[in-house]
């Protein structure tokens, strides 16, 4: 099982964050939108195995991106995938909107890409933006 764990210290707007064989998250901080460099083995194939964790202060407008494989591997009837590029774009287009609104703009634009075609996989998004 594949998974991303993080924590949220408000007080301190520090973000902690571990991932298990999940999609790398994106981080959108001073105007540019990229992966957060933070693998990890899936859950249960071994015994004894650490994870690296991996912390951030984030600041006002900063927006991070949880998302399962499903989004950038939506494929269109051409076999192309919407890919990280696509997604990444999406965040630094709209960073001004709110959580709810950025969320609403990827899946609609994955649905467009995909021309609505049954899913082949979870489509799975996380967006958390500091106020």
């Amino acid at each position: 099982m594949t998974a991303c764990f993080a924590t949220w210290q408000k007080g301190r707007s520090k973000l902690r964050v571990a991932n298990a064989g999940q999609s790398q998250p994106l981080l959108y901080k001073d105007g540019r939108c990229g992966k957060v460099e933070l693998t990890g083995f899936p859950l249960g194939i071994f015994e004894d195995v650490t994870y690296d964790e991996w912390g951030v202060t984030l600041d006002p407008g900063d927006i991070l991106v949880f998302h399962s494989d499903g989004i950038a591997e939506t494929a269109n009837n051409e076999g192309q995938f919407f890919g990280m590029e696509r997604l990444r774009k999406i965040i630094e287009e709209h960073h001004e909107l709110n959580a709810a609104d950025i969320t609403d703009r990827v899946f609609r634009e994955v649905d467009w890409f995909s021309q609505s075609a049954p899913l082949s996989d979870d489509r799975t998004l996380v967006v958390l933006k500091v106020r």
